[in-house]
């Protein structure tokens, strides 16, 4: 169960090319990252594991609500990266000013795209 979280926990900060570390940022990226780890133990919740003691295995199983709950969470997360260029970016800039929330806290750390 932690093997993912601890994996994250230490190539993400690789892959991390600014981040907020005070203030309304950090605050706001403490929200997304506890979103996400609460989605993905939504998710699990989809999982079953297994021990076979005969052959000293573990084993995890999924189906498809496994499979649907991620394609929810991944079409989700897409059509927020496209509505918040597309859609409602100025909305999303003005917010964002107000609350004092840098580009670099809410930007994926993949992600080259310009404030709107």
């Amino acid at each position: 169960m932690f093997r993912p979280l601890v994996t994250a926990l230490v190539i993400v900060p690789f892959f991390f090319s600014g981040m907020a570390w005070s203030g309304n940022g950090l605050l706001f990226e403490v929200a997304g990252a506890l979103v996400g780890v609460l989605l993905g133990i939504a998710a699990m919740s989809f999982m079953r594991f297994e021990h076979d003691p005969d052959q000293r295995r573990s084993y995890s199983r999924t189906g498809v609500g496994y499979v649907l709950a991620w394609l929810l969470i991944t079409g989700v997360k897409i059509f927020f990266s496209y509505g918040s260029t597309n859609i409602w970016g100025s909305e999303l800039f003005t917010w964002m000013a107000r609350n004092e929330i840098s580009v670099d806290a809410s930007e994926p750390p993949s992600s080259s795209s310009t404030s709107p």
